[in-house]
């Protein structure tokens, strides 16, 4: 079993305490954001089964955020800081199979209930999942480790963060929901003794479909593309 606690007092950062530009301007005197965080997770092994379920709680106090502003004559977006608390509460279910002795089922499923939330300033979708599916092995004598598969991840329809990219931050706001779309990718990865290489295929069901998504209202997601890249290791 893994247990941790946190607590901390940090200073606000300098952004959302003064600012002046073209479009935004501000002077703020916020008091110190609180954080305590609680978190507990269980590790079962059962043969080629591992299960690991837990929970994070977290508490907010003095939180800053940013929010739309719409006075005439002011920045379309300020910081601000809730005068309230935010609670949350989210169980979590880890998982790791492995069959046909070199595939692995990686499966994570988590869920967020926001316990308090003065002000309305969080927002973070209620089911959050990943699944990769992978076969794994060292080829070759064990000079080249492989990984192929496929990642999968989905989250539930939530009312997403704006992006205001004049100061480059995200914000609360109410006009536009974020629906729940589902990315699936597929990669292979190679690790050898001088270098690694990664190939990667983006956004998968887009290609079927021909349907996108937009993870921020009005700012489209990563569309399908094929991307890789690699490293060398040129020296001992």
């Amino acid at each position: 079993m893994d247990a941790t606690g946190t607590s901390a007092l940090v200073k606000p950062a300098f952004l959302p305490l003064a600012y002046r530009g073209s479009h935004h301007q501000w002077i703020n005197d916020f008091s110190n954001p609180f954080t305590n965080q609680l978190s507990a997770f269980l590790k079962v092994k059962w043969g080629r089964l591992f299960v690991s379920p837990g929970a994070t709680y977290t508490a907010l106090s003095n939180y800053i955020y940013y929010r739309a502003n719409d006075m005439a004559n002011e920045p379309t977006v300020v910081p601000a800081q809730s005068g309230g608390n935010q609670q949350l509460f989210i169980p979590e279910l880890r998982m790791s199979l492995r069959f046909f002795k070199h595939v692995y089922l990686r499966p994570q499923v988590r869920y967020t209930s926001i316990l308090n939330n003065d002000g309305n300033v969080l927002r973070i979708p209620k089911w959050f999942g990943n699944t990769q599916l992978a076969y794994e092995n060292m080829l070759f004598k064990g000079n080249l480790q492989v990984q192929i598969g496929v990642d999968a991840h989905w989250r539930s329809e939530y009312t997403a963060l704006g992006y205001d990219p004049a100061i480059q931050q995200y914000y609360v706001q109410d006009n536009t929901t974020a629906r729940a779309f589902p990315l699936v990718d597929v990669f292979f990865n190679g690790k050898f003794k001088r270098g690694r290489f990664f190939v990667k295929y983006h956004n998968l069901q887009q290609a079927i479909t021909g349907l996108g998504y937009l993870p921020t209202p009005t700012y489209r997601g990563q569309g399908n593309i094929l991307d890789f890249g690699f490293d060398l290791i040129l020296f001992d």
